[in-house]
């Protein structure tokens, strides 16, 4: 599932700290058995002024969030609040450097 980091973003890319992923976008609905949910997204969390309900939010639906913007790639496990591992991916970008 495709999520809107963008949504107040002006042409120079926005600031972090300053986007808003917003309470319309929780449209997310929890896992069936035998689903896993991955979440994609071009800011990663923590360039949204809602970025500890949006992670928590999305932690407790998404096995895997991927976003991008910054130009250095990493992963990591986090521990949802129901004790599940959610991977967390920053794709990096393609461009030099």
């Amino acid at each position: 599932m495709g999520l809107n980091s963008a949504l107040i973003c002006d042409a120079r890319g926005g600031e972090e700290g300053r986007l808003l992923l917003g309470m319309r976008q929780r449209v997310v609905q929890r896992n069936k058995e035998g689903e896993e949910l991955v979440v994609l997204m071009h800011h990663p969390l923590h360039w949204l002024m809602d970025s500890e309900d949006a992670s928590d939010y999305l932690r407790s639906r998404a096995r895997v969030v991927i976003s991008g913007h910054e130009h250095k790639a990493s992963s990591r496990l986090v521990t949802a609040h129901d004790g599940r591992e959610v991977l967390m991916i920053s794709a990096g970008a393609t461009i030099p450097p």
